[in-house]
């Protein structure tokens, strides 16, 4: 087993944020089945990529640059790999292979090759797909407009089945859900390209030449944007004209990788999968949900399998003006007893523009952005909820009385709701100072605060059902942030040595940019799901939470904590860094 690898017993889980422990379960566990199947449609987050396209296709997509690779020596083993990781076995079960045999794609698929095969009296198979998913493989997927990996293009290196599908280009100009949809020019020759309808009004697209089968999710993967057509075309028409014209780049990429060509590991800083049985990327545009601006020196995350297990490495980008990392003054202040941790390397210029945009003066805002230093961190605690973590930032020195002024008049700007029933239509700023700790506070009414309304201090001058006590403190060059006074206390108590530190559990000869423990967050999240889910108002959902979700959460709370850890002396030099991610048990 890698020194990277998590241990067998207990397992670790991949986490980030405070869902950073889904990369691998979701995008293997989820992806990979419907890739196998021809469609992506259930990952729900995340935005389009925010990279000036090359040339877009008729989905706006660049596929130069996919959000996600899948590189395997087998498509048809890769769920019963995934549950090789013991957290993911314990969690996943065996639904993640039956939905991979079962899913809906997949039969369909299956089902419209076997009639094919069947009425035209084919010499093949009905396991031909099953034969095609067990070939070396890479898929590359793209995010729609909703930030699903819905798109995907498969190339499939068939070996000793290069005759196998030829029987369907003979049948293809005599079936109602096999035809040629238009060809591509590899080495010099026509290739043909088919479309195979399934399932109604889905489609797949598929060419074969030499040793190569390329799939395609649609044909709008390849056809460029519909021209603008004579005015009063008829929607036939300008169907045909838009199936007329190729994307040019979008056709390139296809036809280089049927020639053989293996463009996309270079997209992501890779060497050649070699003797890897699976390999996994996923980049930061898809995995940072839209948040990428503020992590421009995180570039990707990566998982691959080898005879020894799976391993994790996280890549980072090369950021002019990024300082160093250092994240020990943020484990320094956070209190023990977290569910999940992330610490960040706060991004270059950013701050600035962001105090900016939400109100403060520009000579304020360059003022403050330039005290914040390098680094900071947000933990979600069990006796909190999932949307009141503490946050945690450091400042380059003791700041004076002035950057205080500052930060009062921007916490009084900025934190506030409309209060009807209030005087002057918001609560007061309670502001305290002891020593070399400075706290501002603001009751803010919300249906989803943490307190009932009877606890306020003017009870009749809330509109809504509770509160929060959302507060901002100093304490010497250490802010604290969070919609939970009571976290705020308990960091302010930690850094006045009356709490222990999260430090003391974090090993000290590494960069530990996450923390997971399962157990805690597993209860985290149990409560907030079912809190979500009231019994008289969504009976059949939280029914379906109790028997699904909630024994998976109970699962993964059997196991123990870890610290996710890169090399003390981290640092990207150039693009694509790529780091070995440890998981290390505490």
């Amino acid at each position: 087993m890698s020194e990277n690898t998590p241990p067998v017993t207990p397992a670790p889980a991949a986490t980030p944020g405070p869902r950073r422990w889904r990369p691998l379960l979701l995008a293997l566990a989820v992806a990979v089945p419907a890739a196998a199947a021809g469609l992506f449609f259930w990952l729900e987050q995340g935005p389009q990529d925010t990279r000036p396209l090359a040339e877009a296709n008729h989905l706006g997509l660049d596929l130069a640059h996919p959000d996600v690779l899948i590189e395997s020596a087998s498509l048809s083993r890769l769920p019963k790999d995934v549950l090789k990781v013991p957290l993911l076995r314990d969690t996943l079960t065996e639904d993640l292979v039956f939905y991979y045999e079962n899913n809906a794609d997949r039969l369909g698929l299956a089902g419209s090759l076997r009639r094919i095969i069947y009425e035209h009296d084919l010499q093949l198979r009905d396991e031909l797909l099953d034969q095609l998913l067990d070939q070396p493989a890479e898929v590359a997927l793209w995010r729609d407009a909703g930030g699903r990996l819905r798109h995907f293009m498969l190339v499939i290196q068939r070996g000793g089945l290069a005759k196998l599908l030829e029987p369907l280009a003979k049948v293809a100009l005599d079936d109602t859900q096999l035809s040629v949809a238009g060809e591509f020019v590899v080495d010099g020759a026509a290739v043909p390209f088919y479309r195979l309808r399934y399932n109604g009004e889905r489609s797949i697209l598929f060419a074969s030449h030499g040793d190569q089968l390329l799939m395609l999710s649609s044909a709008d993967m390849i056809y460029g944007e519909l021209p603008q057509g004579e005015e009063g075309a008829t929607d036939g028409e300008a169907v045909e004209a838009q199936e007329s014209v190729l994307a040019r780049v979008s056709a390139q990429m296809a036809e280089a990788l049927l020639a053989g060509q293996h463009p996309f590991p270079e997209q992501f800083g890779l060497a050649e999968r070699g003797e890897l049985g699976q390999r996994v990327t996923l980049g930061a545009d898809f995995l940072a949900l839209g948040y990428r601006r503020f992590l421009p020196a995180f570039a990707g995350l990566r998982f691959e399998m080898n005879e020894q297990g799976w391993s994790s490495y996280l890549a980072l980008d090369d950021v002019d003006g990024q300082s160093a990392f250092d994240f020990a003054p943020v484990w320094q202040a956070m209190p023990m007893g977290a569910s999940a941790c992330v610490a960040l390397p706060v991004a270059p210029g950013l701050p600035e523009r962001l105090l900016t945009k939400v109100g403060a003066e520009p000579e304020a805002a360059r003022e403050l952005a330039e005290q914040l230093s390098g680094s900071a961190g947000l933990c979600w605690y069990p006796d909190s909820r999932l949307h009141s973590p503490l946050l945690v930032g450091t400042l380059k020195q003791t700041p004076g009385a002035q950057t205080d002024a500052e930060l009062a008049k921007l916490f009084e700007r900025v934190i506030g709701a409309w209060e009807p029933n209030a005087e002057g239509g918001s609560f007061p700023v309670e502001t305290r100072s002891e020593g070399e700790t400075h706290t501002w506070q603001r009751q803010v009414g919300s249906n989803f605060g943490q307190y009932p309304a009877d606890l306020a201090d003017e009870p009749d001058a809330l509109a809504s059902r509770g509160f929060f006590r959302i507060g901002l403190a100093r304490h010497g060059a250490t802010l604290l942030f969070s919609l939970d006074d009571r976290l705020l206390e308990k960091g302010l108590q930690t850094l006045d040595k009356r709490f222990p530190p999260l430090a003391d559990v974090l090993p000290a000869n590494a960069l530990v940019p996450a923390y997971l423990a399962p157990d805690s967050m597993a209860a985290l999240l149990e409560r907030e799901t079912l809190e979500s889910l009231p019994e008289d108002i969504e009976p059949v959902f939280r029914n379906a939470a109790q028997a699904n979700l909630l024994p998976k959460l109970r699962a993964l709370s059997g196991h123990g904590k870890y610290a996710l850890s890169l090399p003390a002396d981290a640092e990207a030099d150039e693009a694509w860094q790529w780091l070995p991610l440890q998981w290390r048990a505490l």
